[in-house]
């Protein structure tokens, strides 16, 4: 085979040269459009989980929602800031400025530092418009804040930017003090004190937003420590935002809401949180969440999810299916986790995705597909499930790991190889037509490997000739080929992202 290397090579770098401008633009990382209906398709049923249809959904009505198994009646909810103003507590329920019972019904994002670009404008427009969406919790992980003067000021920036969002978008919003590796609220109350003090100072009484004082008291907490720091905290609230709408944690991961039956907070408008994750929280903590209200204990769930309590694991949607009628059923309001694209299963995102694009379907894990309908108002009944409990598998287990190990960054280029090889591909036609032109212009002879080999001995075969030649000249394409994709991908995935 005949290689006319001089001018393979000058063919080859003349076309690099004109083409590496184009690379950049080329590969720009995540575009995609928006269906023009957005995702306003949502299968439902006439008849529960009989054949499934195929109609329009206005993500503001509720007439799907159908009456929960221990009879209580199902409210609509579509409250929003602007329409129903300021919210207080009658009972066990919310009620806003104009006496009408009303329901939460959201996300929470993961922790505001590591997945900062979930927290932005277009993408609360997006749940609210499209899933129907009327609250957003804002996880502020105490442990980070409490951290570093710098891991303050960047939790408090995205914090803020996220409340601003939430507002221009008419969704109420949850400031979370987001206790957990911390375990005891008085671990850090001081800071918390400061927290509150400037962020009640800077919001006021402003209606949409609502303050969660400590996620997940966990470990040896107990309920006398949970109301030492909550004796302690609220009035710093009270002083800036006496009316606003205020939840406190309870023991054991907010799941034991017994314990404040004991000895309730004597502050008013006040809510308890309770947390449930539907593969590993079954009718034990529905029977004692269901025995609270009873006894008139004001319940908001400000983080559930159909994963394993880890964030992870299997996803269970027949117990998703019983825990969202009884919510609905009985009123409650609720905040899914997590809006972010963890590789874990609670996440509603995939890895994949990343902002600020906006998402398509097929953006959408199982386990956000599932809450949008679910926000939506759809009832879980209509909700079609291939499986009662989807198994996260050793593949899935094992893709974890390999993502993990990756990293965001080099996921986003690998998935991208085909892209980088067209362009390889296309390099190596167009220098192999540049060359041929070269070679056809040129008046001086062109040597070749053979040429020279032959000048050292007339009689052996040209090493260009027969299947050894052509091996080796398949070997040189193939690696010039992936060195190609190499270089592309250097120049694209040095460039730093921000």
């Amino acid at each position: 085979m005949k290689r006319r290397t001089r001018a393979y090579i000058l063919g080859l770098l003349t076309v690099s040269l004109l083409s590496a401008s184009l690379i950049v633009p080329t590969v720009s990382v995540g575009a995609k459009t928006q269906d023009a209906d957005g995702f306003r398709e949502i299968p439902v049923t006439s008849e529960g989980q009989g054949t499934q249809q195929t109609e329009k959904y206005d993500p503001y009505d509720r007439k799907k929602l159908l009456p929960d198994k221990y009879g209580y009646n199902v409210y609509e909810y579509n409250a929003k800031p602007s329409t129903s103003g300021k919210l207080h507590v009658e009972g066990t329920r919310i009620v806003d400025e104009h006496g009408r019972k009303v329901t939460l019904h959201g996300v929470s994002t993961h922790g505001l530092t590591w997945f900062p670009k979930f927290v932005n404008k277009d993408l609360f427009k997006y749940i609210s418009d499209e899933w129907g969406a009327n609250l957003v919790r804002l996880a502020m992980y105490s442990e980070v804040y409490c951290s570093s003067e710098e891991e303050k000021m960047k939790s408090l920036e995205v914090l803020e930017s996220g409340v601003q969002y939430a507002l221009e978008n008419d969704l109420y919003v949850i400031v979370d003090w987001h206790v957990l590796r911390d375990s005891d609220p008085n671990t850090n109350i001081h800071q918390a004190e400061e927290f509150f003090e400037y962020i009640t100072a800077k919001y006021g009484n402003n209606p949409a937003i609502i303050y969660e004082i400590c996620n997940e008291p966990n470990t040896s907490t107990t309920w006398r420590d949970i109301r030492k720091y909550a004796n302690e905290v609220i009035p710093i609230i009270r002083g800036n935002a006496p009316d606003s709408l205020i939840v406190c944690g309870t023991p054991d991961y907010d799941r034991n809401v017994a314990a404040p039956l004991t000895a309730p907070l004597e502050f008013e408008n006040v809510m308890y949180a309770l947390h449930f994750y539907a593969a590993t929280h079954k009718d034990g903590l529905r029977t004692d969440m269901m025995n609270a209200l009873r006894q008139g204990l004001p319940i908001f769930v400000t983080e559930c999810g159909l994963s394993e309590d880890s964030g992870d694991g299997d996803l269970d949607y027949g117990s998703a299916f019983d825990w969202f009628r009884f919510l609905n059923g009985n009123g409650v309001s609720y905040a899914v986790w997590s809006f972010s694209n963890k590789d874990e299963t609670s996440a509603m995102f995939k890895p994949t995705y990343e902002p600020p694009e906006m998402p398509t379907d097929s953006d959408l894990t199982d386990n956000g597909q599932w809450v949008r309908q679910i926000i939506s108002g759809v009832d879980p009944a209509y909700i079609k499930m291939d499986t009662t409990v989807k198994k996260k598998t050793w593949f899935t287990r094992a893709h974890s790991w390999i993502l993990k190990s990756l990293g965001e960054r080099n996921i986003r280029t690998i998935i991208r190889w085909n892209l980088f090889a067209i362009i390889s591909i296309s390099l190596l036609l167009i220098s192999a037509i540049v060359s041929k032109i070269i070679a056809s212009k040129s008046s001086n002879p062109n040597y070749t490997y053979s040429d020279i080999l032959k000048a050292g001995s007339q009689d052996e075969k040209p090493a260009s000739s027969g299947v050894k030649g052509v091996f080796r000249g398949f070997l040189i394409i193939i690696c010039i080929f992936f060195n190609i994709i190499y270089v592309g991908w250097r120049i694209v995935y040095t460039v730093p992202v921000e």
